[in-house]
């Protein structure tokens, strides 16, 4: 009896470590099956190495030249957010917003919330541009209402001023883009005018002629007398005193 007895107990154990064995090599597979995970490598630093131009005037095209720059990539002078065109990971450019002039913090962020360091940026005043006179041309014996001329350009202000050969005139703002001054008595030839706003900033000189030449229009014969008779001669820029 005691013989079989040992016998007996000799195969449980044999049975029970197998379907340990059998436990242990099923958990190994659990872990060895499972997905391997790999993240994405983070993106450097946002840095800004240059800036082209450092200052402007509303409307001019700033190029930002740097590292870290992403397809939402923003810009910012102090706090107005200003939307860019993200040519690479290195280059992004921007158009300077209508602000007042003055000095300013740029600087950009990325959609993760990373930003770079803060630069100082200039906007300057407005320029005022003049781009033609209407009429350029004037004849020096015309009167008052023919002696009208429009300024055509813009970024013209409500306080613009006209300057005729560097003197300020009376002149009257019809829009951003128009303004109309009457010309004074001058003597002829070529004359300057320009507008100025009033950051002291002036546009470029445009050139006014006038004419003072003496034109003949017609000749024909006017009163008779005895022994002699008019002639009337008509034209323009007659002077008092002239001689015919």
């Amino acid at each position: 009896m005691r013989y079989r007895f040992f016998l007996t107990f000799i195969v449980l154990m044999t049975v029970f470590a197998g379907f340990a064995c059998g436990e242990a090599k099923t958990e190994s597979k659990t872990k060895s099956s499972a997905p391997k995970t790999s993240k994405a490598e983070p993106l450097p630093a946002i840095t800004i190495l240059s800036m082209i131009p450092a200052q402007g005037e509303p409307g001019t095209l700033v190029t930002l030249y740097g590292t870290g720059f992403s397809d939402r990539t923003v810009a910012y002078l102090a706090n107005r957010e200003v939307p860019t065109r993200v040519v690479g990971s290195q280059q992004l450019t921007f158009d300077i917003p209508r602000l007042r002039a003055g000095l300013y913090a740029l600087f950009l962020k990325r959609e993760d919330g990373s930003a770079s360091k803060t630069y100082n940026f200039t906007v300057l005043p407005p320029k005022p541009v003049a781009n033609s006179l209407s009429p350029d041309h004037l004849y020096a014996c015309t009167d008052v209402q023919g002696r009208e001329v429009t300024i055509s350009g813009h970024n013209f202000q409500a306080n613009s001023q006209v300057l005729f050969d560097g003197a300020a005139i009376r002149s009257q703002i019809l829009s951003s883009e128009s303004i109309v001054f009457n010309v004074p008595n001058v003597t002829g030839g070529l004359h300057q005018v320009q507008v100025r706003n009033p950051q002291e900033t002036a546009s470029t000189s445009l050139g006014l002629y006038i004419d003072s030449r003496p034109v003949i229009d017609h000749v024909f014969r006017g009163e008779e007398f005895v022994n002699y008779y008019n002639l009337v001669i008509e034209g323009r820029n007659f002077q008092q005193g002239g001689r015919s």
